[in-house]
């Protein structure tokens, strides 16, 4: 049977049924059930999947003639286009955080923390069902004979737990949106409900929040699907600074919910972003769109606060792979004793981490590569990398010289560091 064949076959199954199953689908058309799936994830924007089974548009055999339903598995068309329920997901979601945003930064509202908690609820669990659309998960259950969608803690179970997620993302990313989820979902009785002038305490992860549907987004949809949130200076109604308010509740559920999360969560800005803000100086030359300097180095932004010309802003710096070597050497010395290692070896090794698959980065939370040119791009590592590094030549030393070190290398080591047998 050819494969016009089936998708006629497919054609008049669809046509003549308001409802039907994937495996329907499949015995009708003479597909495989991998190829239905991929399939209907071709003709998403006129058959929407609700939990297990498929539902075609309404009038499918008017609107949508034999050759118009051939063309949506033509070789020439876009391969990129997200089902018609995927966007919808979508829109749904950037729609969500950017009323988030606005009404958070809006200086006439109230209750800017618990309506932004709302909002990115539901901005986040909307992103996570377009996640799954895409990728035909299901992330539907039932309850008393109702089925319902997935709510934002299960999608992110769900999310964690595939295998190309854990591929895709820095584990020390995961792990701090995992402690941000909880973070809001424990501290949201007490913020919604109970006390005021909450936002002294809950302004960094809010601000985390958004950093960590940016990276979402971006891995799962693109660049053309960011929404580019940036931080920058709110305007002040005085130089004087005032403290934040404290509250006594508040102090105790933040002591005791840090207490519980490690060093690393702690650290990161996909938990709680840190800002420290001083006077900026104007100066001539300098940019005249400028008005704040983002610095990632806390040794560089120390001397650069105390002569008053710095916002610091704690966020992954990107790393030269000179850089890298650099910072990662010593560390190669010490276990290998002396050895040549340049940034030949460091792209060995990234291939080794799996970071690096046919010369194309496949991990960007630790390496990435960014625009220097009209035509020309630069390969950067991220902060975090080296520790990932020295963790791996901890773990299997043996293992992770192989991969970088010519053979004459590695044999002398290994008979070096040979066990002796016991007699």
């Amino acid at each position: 049977m050819g494969q016009t064949t089936k998708i006629e076959n497919a054609y008049k199954f669809i046509k003549s049924h308001t409802s039907f199953t994937l495996s329907q689908l499949a015995q009708a058309s003479g597909w495989t059930v991998k190829t239905t799936e991929k399939s209907l994830w071709k003709i998403g924007n006129i058959v929407h999947r609700d939990g297990k089974n498929y539902i075609p548009i309404n009038n499918f055999g008017h609107i949508v003639t034999l050759e118009q339903f051939k063309q949506f598995f033509s070789q020439t068309r876009l391969k990129t286009k997200n089902s018609y329920r995927c966007e919808k997901f979508l829109e749904k979601s950037r729609n969500a955080i950017l009323s988030a945003v606005q009404h958070y930064n809006n200086p006439l509202t109230t209750f800017k923390t618990e309506s932004f908690i709302v909002l990115m609820t539901i901005g986040f669990t909307s992103l996570f069902h377009a996640i799954f659309e895409k990728n035909s998960w299901n992330y539907t259950e039932k309850k008393a004979d109702e089925t319902y969608l997935f709510d934002h803690s299960k999608c992110f179970q769900l999310f964690r737990s595939d295998k190309n997620t854990i591929k895709k993302y820095d584990k020390a990313f995961l792990d701090a949106f995992d402690a941000l989820i909880a973070y809001f979902k424990a501290a949201r009785d007490l913020i919604e409900h109970q006390l005021n002038n909450v936002d002294d305490y809950t302004y960094g992860h809010c601000q985390a929040w958004l950093y960590c549907y940016e990276n979402i987004i971006k891995t799962e949809f693109g660049t053309s699907s960011s929404l580019q949130t940036l931080l920058t200076s709110a305007i002040q109604f005085s130089h004087e600074f005032s403290k934040p308010i404290t509250c006594q509740e508040l102090d105790k559920f933040h002591k005791e919910f840090y207490g519980t999360l490690s060093a690393s969560v702690l650290e990161s800005p996909f938990f709680k972003l840190k800002v420290r803000i001083v006077p900026y100086k104007n100066i001539a030359h300098e940019d005249l769109r400028q008005t704040a300097v983002f610095v990632d180095d806390p040794i560089i932004a120390e001397q650069l606060a105390e002569k008053d010309k710095v916002i610091m802003v704690a966020t992954p710096k990107k790393i030269l792979p000179s850089e890298m070597v650099v910072m990662i050497k010593p560390t190669i010395i010490e276990k290998y004793g002396q050895m040549k290692f340049d940034t030949s070896h460091l792209a060995k090794i990234a291939k080794h981490m799996k970071w690096i698959k046919d010369k194309q980065i496949i991990n960007h939370s630790f390496m990435d590569q960014e625009k220097t040119g009209a035509k020309t791009v630069a390969t950067r590592y991220k902060e975090g990398a080296e520790r990932e590094i020295e963790k791996e030549l901890h773990k299997n030393p043996e293992k992770l010289l192989k991969s970088f070190a010519s053979k004459e290398v590695f044999e002398k080591w290994k008979q070096l560091n040979k066990k002796p047998t016991k007699k």
